[in-house]
């Protein structure tokens, strides 16, 4: 028999791991980046001493999830960011010292995600692109 995915186990592959390892940082804004007809981009931006260790996975067509591991997500505001790709970015969830955020979309994508490093007025980040299937 096939095991039954539940939405709070992250059974889901793993899309990208990325990071350095940092611990102890926060993930304190999301923001849109490029607006481009062919895809979204979520910047996540982040204080800390480095890029903790983030797992992007599809958790289903409709669902994308990003797991900051050792990082604080609680407090990073997420009213109004939507797009063609998405209809909402849900609050994060605080698991013990891990971070997660779902991103609610609005159809299927294909999912790219790389990481920046702090330069100049910016602080770590992830970018995450949502295109069009």
């Amino acid at each position: 028999p096939a095991a039954s995915a539940s939405a709070t186990a992250p059974t889901a592959p793993a899309l990208y791991t990325l990071g350095n390892g940092a611990t102890g940082g926060t993930m304190f804004r999301i923001r849109p980046g490029t607006a481009v007809a062919g895809y979204t981009r979520l910047v996540f931006d982040m204080h800390g001493g480095g890029l903790p260790t983030m797992i992007v996975t599809r958790t289903d067509d409709l669902h994308v999830a990003i797991t900051f591991k050792d990082t604080s997500v609680a407090g990073a505001p997420v009213n109004g960011i939507s797009s063609y790709h998405v209809t909402a970015v849900e609050p994060g969830v605080q698991q013990g010292a891990d971070g997660t955020i779902t991103i609610d979309l609005a159809r299927p994508v294909r999912v790219t995600a790389f990481t920046l490093p702090a330069t100049g007025g910016y602080a770590w980040r992830l970018v995450v692109d949502l295109h069009t299937s």
